[in-house]
């Protein structure tokens, strides 16, 4: 059985470091294999660009005002009374 060449302790097979001081132990191992290499992120060519932050912070506000007129005026309408022929 090997010991490690630091401390002197035995070591368990298989494995890289030793469990008493951290070095690494005297066992072989591969070397990893190289990571794929993925091709870079695609630029769109469509002939369009994309908004700014201003444009799409406008966009956004709009929207809200948009869902606030859809949502929360027909239920301010209904709970004041005004849409009465809707309620059953």
């Amino acid at each position: 059985m090997a010991t490690c060449p630091t401390c002197g302790t035995e070591e368990v097979a298989g494995q890289q470091f030793c469990a008493s001081c951290g070095s690494r132990t005297s066992s072989v191992y591969a070397t990893p294999a190289p990571l794929p290499s993925f091709p870079g992120q695609t630029v769109m060519t469509s002939g369009f660009t994309l908004a700014g932050f201003w444009i799409r912070f406008l966009g956004f506000f709009i929207d809200g005002v948009l869902l606030f007129a859809v949502i929360q005026l027909p239920l301010r309408a209904v709970h004041a009374g005004f849409a009465t022929a809707w309620s059953w």
